[in-house]
């Protein structure tokens, strides 16, 4: 199989969490008198930090307007019901069994990432949490793959990273790993493709026997 460890993404790869993203994003967004994204756009915008996002869209913006639209982001996410994708937790478990080292790279702030993955019940699956905090240039950039693969003390070759959008699948790529895209987010298999991902599944569901079949 070639891979010994699988850096995952978190919103829209291991949690049904997409959906609370974009309208809280655009809640904030109404809120600071900006224009609303739309499905597509948010695609191409996932993985990144706020902030960025907030810079690129409204360079003028008042920093102090800035914060406060991030800090209700993150009350918006720790407080929203948030699930799994179906079958990641079995999933997760399989890869266990199978010897693979597990680890997360997320642009969530590291206290809500932390407790929403001690909350679903999939903390032990992973060596290492690398949230936004954690590296000066999140995704597209590869350090937060990076910094993730260094702690798990695997060579980034025999990595795998998987993510739901264009920006998971350029960090993973820019950390000389290989691939995987899943479907659970708002990019389509199209979109992840013309990233130049070596794999597309549906879901994290269907890791386990794509890893067992795939010689990458």
């Amino acid at each position: 199989m070639g891979i010994e460890a699988i850096i995952f993404d978190l919103d829209g790869t291991l949690v049904d969490s997409m959906g609370i993203v974009h309208g809280a994003l655009n809640l904030i967004l109404r809120d600071l008198g900006l224009r609303e994204v739309g499905k597509e756009e948010m695609a191409e915008i996932a993985g990144m930090r706020l902030s960025d996002i907030l810079a690129r869209m409204a360079p003028w913006l008042d920093p102090i307007a800035a914060e406060e639209g991030e800090a209700r982001f993150k009350m918006i996410y720790s407080s929203s019901e948030l699930r799994l994708i179906p079958g990641a937790d079995e999933a997760l478990e399989r890869l266990r069994g199978m010897g693979i080292r597990m680890g997360i790279v997320t642009t969530t702030p590291r206290e809500p990432a932390r407790d929403l993955i001690e909350r679903l019940g999939i903390s032990g699956y992973f060596s290492v949490v690398v949230a936004v905090e954690d590296v000066e240039r999140p995704k597209p950039h590869p350090d937060g793959p990076l910094k993730a693969s260094r702690a798990l003390g695997i060579d980034p070759k025999d990595c795998a990273f998987v993510g739901d959008s264009p920006n998971d699948i350029r960090a993973g790529r820019a950390a000389g790993m290989r691939t995987i895209g899943v479907l659970t987010g708002l990019s389509s298999r199209e979109r992840l493709a013309r990233e130049g991902t070596d794999l597309i599944v549906g879901s994290v569901a269907e890791l386990p026997s794509a890893l067992s079949r795939w010689d990458p």
